[in-house]
């Protein structure tokens, strides 16, 4: 029984001397929940009504110029291809190294100039290994990454991370045992690519 249902079922007894039914106790704990959500939804169209609309504008612009890079949904498929061709090349660089996929993808906002705009980027699933990659084949398995990463418009590489200088990356980094992720760069939605079309 939730902390709600608690207090109203303990208020009822005390006034009324009568066990509250239960329906009754979900009909009161349901209108709590749509209160708490109607605050939440009207702090947040409130904090959207607060912008200018030069601002607005602004915003519109820089997404306007995320466009061209396509939906942020088919980067991670990219992504997700050029690791697995950077992992089965290092399975032959190193016989019997297997991996897995582990881990879903997820959304995080993006920063600077577009912090306020509605783009994400998206973490890759991640490609773990069995095993690590043994120190005198690890300058081989950089190359890897650094070969195979530049279909995605690779810009620089710092260690092992690859990124295309738009804040997308690959990794490639190991503990106990190899694992490759990725994360795309700042990029729109499918669903707001489509319906600007």
């Amino acid at each position: 029984m939730s902390l709600w249902s608690r207090w109203v079922q303990n208020s009822w007894q005390q006034d009324e001397g009568l066990e509250l039914p239960t329906w009754v106790q979900w009909i009161a704990g349901g209108f709590v929940v749509l209160a708490g959500a109607l605050y939440l939804g009207i702090g947040i169209y409130t904090d959207q009504q607060q912008l200018d609309p030069e601002e607005l504008t602004a915003i519109a612009a820089l997404e306007d110029t995320l466009r061209p890079r396509g939906a942020v949904e088919d980067a991670v498929g990219h992504y997700e291809t050029v690791m697995q061709q950077i992992a089965d090349e290092l399975s032959v660089q190193q016989p019997g190294l297997t991996w897995r996929w582990e881990r879903r993808t997820s959304r995080f906002g993006c920063e600077g100039e577009f912090e306020d705009t509605s783009a994400v980027h998206m973490r890759t699933r991640h490609l773990v290994a069995d095993e690590p990659i043994p120190g005198d084949k690890w300058a081989a398995a950089h190359q890897v990454v650094r070969d195979r990463a530049s279909s995605l418009g690779v810009g620089y590489v710092s260690g092992l991370k690859v990124s295309d200088g738009a804040g997308g990356a690959i990794d490639l980094t190991q503990g106990d045992v190899a694992v490759l992720s990725g994360v795309t760069p700042c990029q729109l939605k499918r669903e707001e690519l489509d319906s600007a079309g």
